[in-house]
Parts: C-alpha cells; structure tokens; sequence
C-alpha cells in the first residue's frame, strides 16, 4: 500500500515537472515561429524587393546587379537583427523567368527548378507555409516558405515571387532533456493528421491506440497516462501556434519503482535514528534537569553572599525555568530598589560634577583669556579679541555661582551661539544656527549645557566628510504641560540601523555613574534630563539618509522668575 501511495505521488509530482518543461519548450517553439513569420513578411513587404520583381525586362545588367546588390543588404539588416543560428540558407526566386536576377540571396525560379526542394511545392505547400526535406540519413531540413504578391493595382495579388528559409529542423526542436530530470523522454511534432514531422532521434511514434490519439488531436494540451510496450508512461501534449503542429512528449515512469525503493531505504534509515536519538535524549534529559537545578541554587548562594549581579539565565519553559525567570525578576527589582535609594543619589551628583568641573582651574583659564583679550585689544587683534570674549564668556557660563544645575534657555541659547561663533572661526563659517523661539520662553527652566552635546554632534558627526555649508535650526514651544526643543540640521543623516542603536544606546538603562565616564554627550543628555525630572521626560531621535537628523527634547514647563545672565 506505501508502495503504491508513494507511487502515485510521484507519479504525479513528476507529471507536473514534465507539464512546465512542455509549457516552457512550446513557448520557445512559439517564439522562433512568430521570429521568422515576422521576418518573412518583412521582406514580402520591402520596396526594393518589390520593385525589382515587379520589373519585366531587366535589360540593363548594371542595374540589375546594383538592384540585387541593394536588396542582398536589406536583407542583411533584417536578419542581423535576429539571433538565429539555426537558419542555414535564405533565398528570393522571381516568378517572371524574363527577369535575370541572380545573387546571393535572391535568384530565378528557373535556378530553383533545378533544385530537389522544388518539386515539394504544390498549393498545399503554399497553405500550410512548410515542408521538410531529407538531407541526408541524420539531417532534416525544415523550409518555411511565403509567396510575394504583386500590390500594383493593375495585377495586385499575382505572385511575383517566393521567399524560402532553410533551417536545421534538429537545431530549431532541440529539446533540452536535462529540464525534465528524465532521461526516457522523447519529443515528436506532429502535424494536423497526426503524421509524425520530426524526431530528434529519428524514432517512430509509439504504439498508441487510435483513441487517444484522437484524443491528442482534438484537444490544445493535455496529459494522458498509457503503457507503451508495457511500460507506463505520460503522455503531454500541446499546439504549437501558425502552422497547426502539436508537441507530443513521451516521459516513462520506468524509474519510479528504483525512487520509490530508495525513498524507502530513507524512510528506515530515518526510523532507526530516530529511536536512537530518542533513546539518548532520554538519558541525558535526567543529567541536564539535575544540572540546572544546580545552577539556581549556586544563583541563590551568590545572592546571599552579597554578589546581586545576574550573570546566567536557565532557559526553557517548564518548572526550573519559570522558577528561575521569576528569581531573576525579583533580584532585579532588589537592584532597581537599591538603586533609586542610594546608588541614583551617589550617580546623579557624579554626573553634574563631571559634566561641569574641569581638569584645570577655570577662574585661572578665565583670567587668562581676559589678559589675552586685552593684549589683542591693544594690537588690534579684533579677531582673537572676539574669540577670547566669546570663550571668556563660554568659561563664566560654567563656573557660575555655586554650579547652579539649571539655568534658562536665553542663557544655554547664548552659550551656543558663543559656542557655534567659535566653530565657525575654525571651520571657515561653515555653519549657521537660527532660533525661531518667542521672548516668553525665554525664561524657562533648562538644564546647564543640555543644548551643546547635541549641537557638537550636528557638527561633527552630520557635516562630516563635506565641505558645503550646514545649517541648524533650533525651535521652542509649549505643549500642554511640557517645554519641546527641537535642534533639527541638514546634515547627512543616519540611516535605519544607525538610529536604532543610537536610539537603544542613550536610552540603554544601565549602571550610570559607569555609563557617564566624564562625557556629556547626548546619552549624558538624556540621563541627566530623566535623574532631573523624571524618566517621562528626555531625548527623542529622528533621521534619515541625506534629510538631516532632528533631536526633540521634552521638559516639564517650568518658569525661572529671576533669571541671571551669564554671557
């Protein structure tokens, strides 16, 4: 019974392989035809063709010749457009036998009376526009044949002439066996009684009954099984379009039973793995269930010693593995517990101190660019005078008073201009920062050097590797509750992987006195904003390739009464 079940499927799978190998081969049958129809009717209808066949008393050699010579190039042009290596010979013969035309593709039907291939020709002939010709014992030649029709109103539809294509027949029905995995297939064409035209391998039809062939005759495609000298077999057949043939393949199933054998052999090699496998699963699942016990009980000692880091999880879905998730939660929550009491408090104060101090003393550095301010004033240096007013001013904004954390954002707004004047002093003014912000925001409550990191980021990173101009715009407006600042550039931009990581990078919650590392770049930013105000609140990321980058900032709507002016 798996015999014969397993036998059909294939049976079948491999009939629907032969069907689209039919399918593809008849479309190319097709498409030679339709190429070489295309081309016949070309000539049929070229000026110069028509003209010289038309012409009854060619008396003038010259003329003659330069008129063949003329239409041998046409021809040329016509068939140097097609790719077709199976056409051997192509010849034009005149009607009239007072015409004395001869050259290389265009002769007289007295020439071609000479020949074999002419007394083939009949009415029939011209109807059905083929023939085959025996060459030779190994070679057939397939001619397509087309009458040219006199268009002159005086004698319009006599023949002036015949155009004939010779082709190898073998070459134009190659049939590429290696597309149907079978090497027991055999192609016939057939033509509208059934008689064979043409086999590659000079075979005579198989011995089918005169049903089905009948069958095969009356329908465009279709497939039928049949045993052919006792060996069953498939037989798929389609039109072949013009000349009213019909492909008939012939695929054995000789092989299905040395498959079938085969795929057997597979089925209990399988088997026995299989029951081998299972055997051994079942010996080390015993191991493995002990050994994860194991490992959440060395997890449960490592907490009670002090040691709260998680540095394994045990994987699965049964008992162990859902006590161990829930383990692993509840230390979590113990970490985010001690760290919202203690270690955030410790983190948070670390943080301002790093973004704030620097390695030097900065009311010295201060001093200085006030001395050198007044040195250049004094050799009407103008330009070093305004850099070291400008960072003079970018020195006191940061050793204000007590190291107040916040500030306006008049104040971080002057800090970058500052900040942006001394950039494009060293970058040739390559850079513009506008502010559409109104006077009433002004005044509200900003963290100290929020804006530079992001600025910085712009011009390093956005207008890197490009010698055009850049521009930042900044915005600010109220929205319900919350201050939104926009920094938005037109710089090159990040593509989808990049934002992500940069996304998942700044808000990547981990140890932030570890993460903080005296920088104060945009992830500092960001932390900074959510120790100070709350984690609803932070940086929000939008780019693409070659549109720029946008950075949102959004801050609970707080006013400063008294603001102090630090540049």
């Amino acid at each position: 019974m798996l015999n014969h079940n397993m036998g059909n499927i294939i049976k079948d799978e491999l009939a629907a392989s032969y069907e689209q190998t039919v399918n593809q081969y008849v479309a190319s049958i097709n498409y030679k035809i339709d190429v070489y129809s295309t081309l016949m009717q070309n000539i049929c209808s070229n000026n110069n063709i028509h003209d010289l066949l038309v012409n009854q008393e060619c008396t003038d050699p010259d003329r003659g010749y330069d008129m063949t010579r003329k239409i041998s190039k046409d021809i040329n042009q016509l068939l140097g457009a097609q790719n077709i290596s199976e056409l051997k010979n192509m010849m034009i013969y005149s009607y009239n036998p007072n015409n004395p035309i001869y050259g290389f593709k265009i002769s007289n039907i007295k020439q071609a009376q000479m020949e074999s291939w002419f007394q083939l020709l009949d009415t029939d002939t011209f109807k059905k526009g083929y023939f085959f010709e025996n060459k030779t014992q190994n070679t057939i030649k397939l001619s397509f044949v087309k009458p040219i029709i006199d268009t002159t109103v005086e004698k319009y539809g006599e023949r002036l002439g015949i155009v004939k294509f010779d082709i190898d027949a073998a070459a134009f029905f190659s049939f590429k066996r290696n597309l149907s995995n079978n090497p027991n297939a055999y192609m016939y064409i057939l033509d509208s009684n059934g008689n064979m035209l043409f086999n590659i391998d000079n075979m005579s039809l198989p011995n089918i009954t005169s049903s089905n062939m009948k069958t095969i005759l009356e329908q465009p495609y279709g497939t039928t099984h049949v045993e052919i000298d006792g060996e069953k077999a498939a037989l798929i057949y389609k039109d072949i379009n013009n000349y009213n043939w019909k492909a008939l393949f012939v695929f054995n199933y000789g092989d299905i039973d040395r498959k079938v054998k085969a795929i057997r052999k597979m089925i209990l090699y399988f088997t026995l793995v299989a029951t081998l496998t299972l055997c051994l699963v079942s010996a080390l699942f015993s191991k493995a269930f002990s050994k994860r016990i194991g490992v959440l009980i060395d997890k449960m000692k490592k907490i009670e010693m002090g040691d709260m880091k998680i540095t394994s999880t045990i994987e699965g879905n049964d008992e162990i593995g859902i006590l161990d998730s829930y383990f692993n939660k509840m230390v979590d929550k113990l970490n985010q517990l001690i760290n919202t009491n203690y270690v955030q408090q410790l983190e948070k104060r670390d943080a301002e101190l790093n973004a704030l101090q620097l390695q030097i003393n900065p009311h010295f550095l201060y001093n200085t660019l006030e001395s050198i301010n007044s040195i250049a004033a004094i050799n009407n240096c103008h330009d070093i005078c305004e850099i070291t007013d400008r960072l003079g001013k970018m020195f006191r904004y940061s050793i204000d008073e007590n190291y107040h954390e916040f500030t306006t954002l008049k104040n971080e707004i002057d800090h970058i201009e500052n900040y942006m004047y001394i950039q494009n002093v060293r970058f040739g003014g390559r850079f513009e920062v506008f502010h559409s912000i109104n006077d009433d925001i002004f005044n509200y409550k900003v963290l100290k050097f929020m804006l530079q990191p992001i600025i910085e980021n712009s011009v390093i990173h956005g207008f890197e590797d490009s010698n055009l101009p850049g521009c930042i715009e900044l915005s600010a407006n109220l929205k319900e509750e919350n201050l939104i600042i926009t920094i938005k550039d037109d710089g090159k931009g990040m593509d989808r992987n990049q934002l992500e990581q940069l996304v998942k990078y700044i808000n990547k919650d981990s140890n932030i006195l570890k993460g903080y590392e005296k920088s104060i770049g945009i992830r500092n930013v960001n932390m900074r904003i959510k120790l100070a105000f709350g984690k609803e609140y932070g940086l929000t990321i939008k780019s693409q390739i070659d549109m720029g980058t946008q950075v949102t900032i959004t801050l609970p709507a707080q006013r400063i009464k008294e603001a102090n002016t630090y540049v």
